[in-house]
């Protein structure tokens, strides 16, 4: 995720969790509600990408055997030899081609697909049409006054 203004998010962050009372521990809604609004804004990696070059559909997921969802993003962002450490826990028996859990093809290992604007990944989950809520908070001022 790449935060284009610096300065707004924190101000709707503040505005839901000092004014509204909002935060119950689970900062995700904060944070979609703040994709869902300013989606422009936002970059992300969709694992269930259908239109990636990379997308497979291997049996194990859409990138190969990736591990969970929640982890995907320390895969993309990482480097080449921790990339190549989370293979190996996510495939272990990927080595030993003899192993009945592991099926020698190019769909088990995890691949790297590639970065997609949110307003797009909204807008071919809902509706090509759509269009953001209109945001409420003035962003010009303070929160936590």
């Amino acid at each position: 995720m790449r935060i284009l203004n610096p300065l707004w998010p924190p101000r709707y962050h503040d505005y839901y969790i000092f004014k509204r009372g909002k935060f119950a521990g689970k900062d995700q809604t904060v944070f979609t509600t703040l994709f869902l609004l300013f989606p422009e804004r936002f970059i992300t990696v969709w694992q269930y990408d259908r239109k990636s070059p990379q997308h497979i559909g291997a049996p194990e997921g859409p990138l190969g055997s990736c591990g969970g969802t929640w982890w995907y993003y320390q895969f993309f962002v990482s480097g080449r030899i921790d990339r190549e450490r989370m293979r190996n826990i996510w495939t272990p028996d990927r080595h030993n081609p003899a192993s009945a859990k592991f099926k020698l093809n190019a769909s088990s290992v995890c691949r790297v697909t590639r970065v997609v604007a949110i307003r797009d990944v909204l807008r071919r989950s809902f509706d090509m049409f759509w269009s953001p809520p209109r945001a409420t908070v003035d962003i010009t001022r303070s929160q936590r006054s």
